[in-house]
């Protein structure tokens, strides 16, 4: 193999890593399978891409959701997600812009929505999340939680630090899956997937993930700023993040940032 396709092949297990799906798909005969006629409640955070709104709209259209939950303020993500779907709402929050185009696209009545509009960052996302839940009076049985799927997997290790383990079942789902491949030594990122992040960007994502995860001094683990509950980390994916970041270290995450959780 090359050096670029061994690139390649690192980016992809860390993405596929990272796009955490604790059940394999969203259809009706693998809900029935995990004894689930139909999921209680949806979560999706501000962080994910477009695309997500429309897995989520799909999954209403089909019967298998009760009640959607949409978590997020305005962040640095905003202004991409409105310029995707072509919103006219300026100054809005992030779950504002998924309310509207789930209301107009998908005919999911308002009532239907639990909106959070405040939470900027990771942290403040789960945990404002459960003060909504608490404050509606609504108990789900099992709680499905959507995130960009590069944040997948920390956002379910959010949950597991934040969220009472008796309050409700949670199954974390990545909407969509993001492949890297190579073309003419050219890294590129799909498949075609709506508001998906350019090769770079995506990169930058993955890459600031696993410094995160990791539960050491300078992670967001117990041992570290304690955010989240403890990842364990597979070899196979240390390493590859240690190659990757020998060729990509200006996308590395930056040094401990003590007051910050994005």
């Amino acid at each position: 193999m090359s050096y670029q396709t061994n690139l390649v092949a690192d980016l992809n297990l860390i993405s596929d890593y990272l796009a955490e799906r604790t059940i394999p798909n969203l259809s009706k005969e693998t809900l029935l399978a995990h004894g689930i006629d139909c999921v209680d409640l949806v979560i999706l955070f501000g962080g994910a891409i477009p695309a997500a709104a429309d897995v989520l709209g799909e999954l209403w259209q089909t019967g298998l959701v009760k009640k959607i939950m949409l978590v997020g303020g305005i962040g640095h993500t905003t202004d991409h997600l409105r310029v995707a779907f072509k919103s006219d709402l300026h100054n809005q929050p992030e779950a504002s812009l998924f309310a509207d185009y789930l209301i107009n696209t998908y005919d999911i009545p308002a009532e239907s929505l639990f909106l959070e509009t405040a939470s900027t960052n990771c942290g403040e996302n789960v945990q404002f999340a459960l003060d909504k839940l608490l404050a509606s009076g609504y108990r789900p049985k099992e709680t499905l939680i959507m995130q960009d799927a590069s944040m997948q997997r920390r956002m379910g290790a959010s949950f597991a630090k934040i969220w009472p383990k008796k309050l409700t079942q949670i199954i974390s789902y990545a909407p969509y899956k993001p492949l890297f491949s190579l073309s003419q030594d050219q890294i590129n990122l799909g498949p075609s997937i709506w508001g998906l992040w350019e090769p770079r960007r995506y990169i930058e994502l993955i890459l600031g993930e696993i410094p995160r995860l990791r539960d050491d001094s300078q992670g967001y683990g117990p041992n570290g700023k304690q955010f989240i509950a403890h990842v364990e980390l597979p070899a196979n994916i240390l390493s590859a993040f240690e190659r990757l970041s020998r060729h990509f270290p200006e996308l590395i995450r930056k040094a401990y940032q003590p007051n910050k959780d994005d």
